[in-house]
């Protein structure tokens, strides 16, 4: 396949999700599960397996179900990673990814944030969260909340590849570095 007809597929995979994404009203959940995919496909070991899925349909269709168990991404990601390794595609997924994140990024000027705190917020509280992190970076952002029960109390920010942790846990665990290191 030539890189014109390549990039060709790239280009309509992402432009039809976006649209799809955007009059559904789910974008920043789909921007959410790219940002996650793009991080899950750093892994070495899920590199090496894509690589070796490109001919064989049936280890498309597996690994587009490990995308899925591992992720569980929105309806439409997992219906769109079906369609993936229906269709072959797989083998253009990295791509399909970076395109995706770069141009619904860019199209929405705003930056997806992961916020994962110990308990759910109300309202009040991740609106504020929300404006003080629009005021930090100097642009729009659309947050997605998660709730990660051992964190124990305090939150995570991750913004793009970059992770803030002010959590009770990770407190207690430079606490317990540091003491590890002072010889009491």
């Amino acid at each position: 396949m030539s890189s014109l007809a390549k990039r060709h597929i790239v280009e309509r995979c992402v432009h039809v999700l976006s649209d799809v994404s955007e009059k559904t009203g789910v974008l920043p959940q789909v921007l959410q599960d790219f940002d996650r995919l793009h991080h899950m496909l750093q892994v070495p070991a899920l590199r090496a397996a894509l690589a070796r899925c490109r001919t064989a349909v049936t280890r498309e269709s597996c690994i587009a179900q490990c995308f899925v168990e591992v992720l569980n991404p929105s309806p439409l990601v997992a219906r769109f990673l079906k369609f993936m390794a229906e269709q072959r595609f797989l083998v253009f997924f990295e791509e399909i990814v970076r395109y995706f994140l770069a141009v619904s990024q860019a199209h929405m000027a705003y930056q997806a944030v992961t916020i994962i705190t110990a308990t759910t917020l109300k309202e009040p509280t991740r609106q504020t969260l929300t404006h003080q992190l629009q005021e930090a970076l100097g642009q729009k952002v659309t947050p997605v909340f998660t709730v990660d029960p051992t964190l124990l109390s305090g939150f995570k920010v991750r913004i793009g590849s970059k992770m803030i942790d002010g959590s009770f846990k990770n407190h207690l665990k430079h606490l317990g570095n540091a003491l590890q290191g002072s010889h009491l």
